[in-house]
């Protein structure tokens, strides 16, 4: 090649076409991860949306249960009042507060939001250190509050129910309850089916048994050490939602 084919040569050209390809390419790679990190981003919210939404819902459920459990504590300790009263006790008013007595029951917390931002590791993608960590000891804290339910619930059907029905008619019991269904107020399980009694039970007796008014004491005690949970569940799941409404904001 001759020196004036040499100049002949766009060289100014060339070299301004080849930037602008490097430049297209990087642009393109910059879109392409300016767009991967705003679908990540969006993603990220949309659970963490559906997260708040989910456990919005169980800390009205949390709050609902303890209204049951307080029923009950407030019915045992009527009960208390009534075994040392010399007052003549109301058979109605006795075995309704009976019938109170004889109720279980648990959360019902909705966990699918939790346990798939849980496990599809969108979590990593989380900056805020503080938010993973409280939402990462929601799990273990449903747990525990659900076995002491079942212990609960165990304990009341195995000597509070069977010692009612041995010594009592717990028909008369479950009888004096219809239409009220669970203590606390929304009339959940209420019934209005009525067993057959043959003949009407004073159950004044019963709280004149050391025996009873002890598993009375034991199942009080019981639903005291559930609404300690529901309290330490309560402010964990109240701290998540803030944490993720400030995250989302």
């Amino acid at each position: 090649m001759t020196k004036k084919n040499r100049r002949d040569i766009p060289w100014t050209k060339i070299t301004a076409e080849g930037v602008a390809i490097v430049v297209s390419i990087l642009l393109a790679f910059g879109i392409e991860a300016w767009w991967s990190d705003r679908q990540e981003v969006q993603l990220v919210e949309e659970n963490l949306a559906a997260l708040r939404d989910e456990l919005t819902s169980n800390l009205e459920e949390i709050r609902h249960e303890r209204t049951f459990r307080q029923a009950v504590i407030n019915a045992t300790r009527q009960l208390f009042e009534l075994a040392q009263s010399e007052d003549a006790i109301p058979a109605i008013e006795l075995d309704r507060l009976l019938s109170d007595v004889t109720w279980g029951g648990r959360i019902d917390v909705s966990t699918g939001a939790l346990l798939s931002t849980l496990q599809t590791g969108i979590l990593t993608s989380i900056d805020e250190s503080e938010l993973r960590r409280s939402l990462s000891s929601l799990p273990a804290l449903y747990e525990i509050t659900r076995m002491h339910e079942q212990n609960s619930s165990a304990f009341t059907d195995e000597h509070v129910v069977i010692y009612i029905n041995t010594h009592g008619s717990l028909l008369q019991v479950f009888n004096s309850g219809e239409g009220a269904g669970r203590p606390g107020g929304r009339s959940e399980m209420a019934s209005p089916y009525r067993y057959p009694v043959r003949s009407p039970e004073d159950h004044s007796a019963l709280l004149e048994q050391e025996a009873f008014l002890g598993y009375l004491a034991m199942g009080k005690s019981t639903h005291e050490n559930i609404v300690l949970y529901y309290d330490r569940l309560e402010v964990a799941t109240q701290h998540s939602i803030e944490l993720i409404e400030q995250r989302i904001d």
